[in-house]
């Protein structure tokens, strides 16, 4: 009954931390990255280019779309679980994404950058941290660090 418990306290921390991440990160979409025409990496960069070539389509939702096939190689390539961590954590990035409206705070585009991937990667540190994934191919970093030999680590 103890392991239960334990297990089931786990996954709870697992998934409140995940959507917490997930939310600092889409806060600091909004507050500096979007708003300041900055495009980071990987299927979010994707996304807000999208979303500056054609405004009506929303970052979160784009997000989402790119992410529907890595989400099903995901699920066939490493398990129910963490496919359905990624699907929390991308839900919740791109409803915060799209939801939470607030002003930027900086209009310049260097400190936008700075404070925007401060926000950014440390809502991802909090998500990576705790078994989650970010949107991006989620088969590949859980993959490369058994597949050359080098340990996992701590963010």
């Amino acid at each position: 009954m103890k392991k239960l418990n334990k297990n089931v306290l786990r996954e709870i921390s697992d998934y409140t931390a995940i959507i917490l991440g997930a939310l600092l990160s889409g806060v600091g979409f909004n507050w500096f990255i979007i708003p300041n025409h900055i495009s980071p990496g990987g299927v979010s960069g994707v996304a807000t280019i999208i979303h500056y070539l054609v405004p009506a389509i929303p970052v979160g939702l784009m997000i989402i779309a790119i992410n529907i096939p890595l989400f099903l190689i995901s699920w066939r390539e490493l398990g129910r679980g963490f496919g359905i961590k990624s699907l929390v954590g991308t839900l919740a990035l791109s409803l915060a994404t799209d939801y939470i409206k607030i002003p930027a705070l900086v209009d310049d585009p260097l400190l936008a950058g700075v404070f925007g991937g401060v926000m950014y990667g440390a809502g991802l540190g909090i998500v990576l941290r705790n078994n989650g994934s970010r949107p991006e191919p989620p088969s590949v970093p859980k993959r490369i660090p058994a597949g050359i030999g080098l340990r996992g680590f701590f963010i």
